[in-house]
């Protein structure tokens, strides 16, 4: 069983959020219905760049609609909204990406579900928000890393702007999939935690979810210095100097691969030099310091020279069985084309098989991270084609096949 066995969700959106937070869902065991449009429904169906030779359609979709129902129902008419509010009627959790009016606009408004249903869990996950005044603005995920100030731009010598890392969010540049991982995250969690007040004081809830309000949530190491100058004193001692300092850094292994060690804290540092014979270079070192020792530069360099030759001396899956030996907390750096062969990902079933839309096999993608105890992983359902389960899905609200034809011919479905 999945943790949300039993829970109905309806899915009404286009691209990528809505499409993430029902697959977190539907992951745990929710029984999600997506509601297309009878035109094209979901375009990122199509996206060109992720197109192969898999029925046709990207890995995006395959992979953020598997386990899902597919229906696909044209709101603008009167008739397709009266369908919406009947599959709405026993469901739990409505989900829409659609900003500002445009949910009313196709009868999906909170109020107007509410009345159909007043226990519904709503949640609108946007790129800024339901209220203030960008809330009308569409938007993309690198427009949400812009506004959340994890953008930092350098020009190049043809005009071109590109990212470049900025130190105030953690050091790296930020991608444009953050904010559409990041905010269903936020947005399954605040889910959850509405179903468990539903279930003790009988009322639904309706939640606003920013995608770049997440990010921002996200970025919780870099926002307290960035947004209070001088309140925090930043001094020679601090972890800020440590993480980058020789003893948390990547090194170069014999076999041309890499292993990063953030041997940071004294007490780490003094078993590796001792498991090595490298006693001298704990001179001037504290190792009974459970947490950070003074950074001193000139040593600093000596430890990067050192370990820059000891690393050089054996191969990544060596060091890296170093690593578990000694407990230290240390890792190899893996190419993603490694991942499936990782021994840590093979132990914990990481990778599952789903099937092609088209029938002519499998295709590899991360299982869900959530584990149950007792419970066993369950072969993930192909993502659905459009409008794939328009009959059964009528049929479960209790449409009779005459009525679901009439629709059919009418337009209102496909």
């Amino acid at each position: 069983m999945g943790l949300l066995d039993g829970v109905k969700v309806v899915e009404l959106g286009l691209i990528l959020p809505g499409a993430a937070l029902g697959h977190l869902l539907a992951e745990q065991g929710a029984d999600v219905v997506k509601v297309e449009r009878t035109t094209a429904g979901d375009y990122v169906r199509y996206f060109p760049e992720q197109v192969g030779d898999h029925g046709g359609q990207s890995f995006w979709h395959l992979v953020l609609n598997r386990n899902k129902k597919s229906i696909m129902l044209d709101l603008l008419r009167q008739e397709g909204q009266e369908v919406l509010h009947d599959l709405v009627r026993d469901a739990d959790v409505f989900i829409t990406n659609l900003i500002a009016d445009q949910p009313a606009r196709l009868g999906a408004s909170y109020d107007a579900l509410r009345a159909v249903n007043p226990g519904l869990i709503y949640c609108q996950i946007t790129g800024f928000g339901a209220t203030g005044p960008y809330a009308a603005l569409p938007s993309h995920g690198l427009a949400m890393s812009s506004i959340s100030g994890q953008i930092a731009l350098e020009a190049q010598p043809d005009g071109w702007l590109e990212q470049v890392r900025d130190k105030a969010f953690g050091g790296g540049t930020q991608s444009a999939g953050q904010p559409v991982q990041t905010g269903p995250l936020w947005a399954a969690y605040g889910i959850a935690s509405a179903l468990w007040q539903r279930s003790r004081t009988g009322e639904g809830a309706y939640l606003d979810v920013s995608n770049s309000d997440a990010t921002l949530a996200t970025a919780w190491i870099g926002i307290p210095d960035a947004l209070n100058p001088g309140a925090i004193r930043i001094e020679a001692t601090s972890q800020s100097l440590q993480l980058h300092s020789a003893r948390h850094a990547f090194y170069e292994t014999k076999d041309g691969k890499y292993v990063f060690v953030a041997m940071i804290e004294p007490k780490f540092w003094a078993k590796f030099c001792r498991e090595l014979g490298r006693e001298d270079l704990l001179e001037g070192i504290d190792s009974d310091v459970e947490a950070f020792d003074a950074f001193d530069a000139e040593r600093n360099a000596v430890h990067f020279r050192a370990l820059q030759e000891i690393f050089r001396t054996r191969t990544r899956r060596d060091w890296t069985q170093f690593f578990v030996e000694n407990d230290l907390p240390n890792a190899p750096v893996n190419r993603i084309s490694e991942l499936a062969d990782d021994p840590q990902f093979v132990a914990r079933d990481v990778f599952v098989n789903v099937e092609r839309p088209d029938g002519q096999g499998t295709f590899r993608v991360a299982a869900e991270p959530v584990r149950v105890a007792g419970d066993t992983r369950r072969a993930p359902q192909p993502a659905p084609a459009p409008g794939q389960h328009t009959n059964a899905v009528l049929h479960d609200v209790g449409y009779d096949t005459a009525r679901i034809d009439a629709l059919r011919a009418a337009g209102v479905i496909s």
